[in-house]
C-alpha cells in the first residue's frame, strides 16, 4: 500500500497539481509544505517533469509505442520496483533520502556523503535532492521505469545541475566526481557521463548483470 493524503501529496506532485487545477511551479501549497519538511526532497521543478513523464507516458500508451511494453516489476537498470515501505531511509547534510535496502543504500550514501563534503552542500538549491519515487516511464522512449523507482538512484542540487545540460560542475569537480565514481568498480553510474541527455544531477547503480 501507498503512501496516503499529504504525504502522497508530496510525494507526487502530478497529484497535488491534478487536486489544486494549477501548475505545480506556481502551488503555495506546495512550497510550504516544502519548506515545512526539508527531508520530503520535493521541489517544484521536479515536480513539473515528473508531470510531464506520466503525461506523455499516458499519450505513449494511448497511441501503442514502446510504453505498453515496458516491464512493471523493474527500472532501467534491471532492478525491481520497491514500495516506499520497502525503503531505507538516511541523511546527508540535513536532507533524507530513501534508496533499496543492501548495495543501493551502501554505496549512495557513501557517495552522496561525499559529494556534501567535497563537492558542494545540498543546500545550493532548494528542495532539489530526489530519490526514491512512484514509478514513471522515461522519454523519450517511454519503454521503461526510471531507476527512481527502484529506489537505486539520486538527483543532487537538480536545479543547478539540470537535466540536459552540461558543464554545470567545474572541471576539477567533475574529475574528483569521475575519480570517485571509478572507486565503485563500475557499481555506480553518473548521468553526466551520457551523451544523448545528460544529466549532472543524477547517480544510479549500474545495471544488474543478467
Amino acid at each position: 500500500m501507498g503512501l496516503t493524503g499529504p504525504a502522497l501529496m508530496l510525494r507526487n506532485p502530478c497529484r497535488l497539481r491534478a487536486l489544486l487545477r494549477v501548475p505545480v511551479a506556481v502551488t503555495p501549497a506546495l512550497w510550504l509544505m516544502g519548506r515545512q519538511d526539508r527531508k520530503m526532497n520535493i521541489h517544484s521543478t521536479i515536480g513539473v517533469r515528473m508531470c510531464a513523464l506520466a503525461v506523455a507516458a499516458a499519450a505513449a500508451v494511448a497511441f501503442g509505442s514502446g510504453s505498453a511494453h515496458a516491464d512493471p516489476t523493474s527500472t532501467m537498470n534491471g532492478h525491481p520496483v520497491i514500495a516506499f515501505e520497502q525503503t531505507v531511509q538516511w541523511q546527508v547534510d540535513g536532507t533524507t533520502f530513501w534508496t533499496a535496502p543492501g548495495d543501493a543504500t551502501t554505496i549512495l550514501q557513501d557517495f552522496v556523503s561525499w559529494f556534501a563534503t567535497n563537492i558542494e552542500s545540498l543546500h545550493e538549491g532548494g528542495f532539489d535532492e530526489w530519490s526514491w519515487a512512484e514509478p514513471q516511464l522515461v522519454a523519450p522512449s517511454y519503454a521503461a521505469l526510471s531507476n527512481h523507482g527502484s529506489g537505486t538512484s539520486v538527483d543532487l542540487n537538480a536545479q543547478k545541475h539540470a537535466q540536459g545540460l552540461q558543464g554545470t560542475f567545474t572541471a576539477a569537480q567533475t574529475a574528483a566526481i569521475r575519480a570517485k565514481v571509478a572507486e565503485y568498480s563500475g557499481r555506480l553510474v553518473w548521468g553526466g557521463e551520457w551523451t544523448d541527455i545528460p544529466d549532472e544531477t543524477h547517480f544510479e547503480l549500474a545495471p544488474l548483470l543478467k
